[in-house]
């Protein structure tokens, strides 16, 4: 029994070297696609930042900051039913990816003595 993937490819663009990744993938479903997409998006934009709710606002702010570039950071397409397309748009992708980071980060706080009121930081390293 043969089994279907659907092809995918993600394009990363770089900014302070104009270059250009390209990722393939093969899926089982689009939800294995979303999934990758969105993983690859937050490893590579994660910075220490406040992200702005505009993918456009992070582009030009944070990614190609002093490069003027005029393309977009990351794009895809999968191939399904005969052709290459986006289900999501890459705003609706950035969106996802900012709050699986912020929920990274309010994890992360909660797990961190030192935002503890009874935190003392004459016990680091004894």
């Amino acid at each position: 029994m043969t089994t279907l993937t659907i092809p995918m490819f993600i394009i990363i663009t770089r900014p302070k070297i104009p270059k250009y990744e390209k990722l393939t993938f093969s899926c089982k479903n689009l939800e294995e696609c979303k999934n990758k997409l969105i993983v690859n998006f937050k490893n590579n934009i994660l910075n220490k930042v406040d992200y702005p709710e505009d993918l456009d606002i992070f582009s030009s702010l944070f990614w190609y900051n002093d490069y003027n570039m005029d393309n977009n950071l990351f794009d895809y397409e999968i191939f399904i039913d005969n052709k290459w397309t986006q289900p999501w748009t890459l705003q609706e992708l950035y969106e996802q990816v900012i709050d699986i980071i912020h929920k990274v980060d309010i994890q992360d706080s909660i797990y961190n003595d030192k935002n503890y009121y009874d935190y003392c930081s004459d016990d680091e390293g004894h």
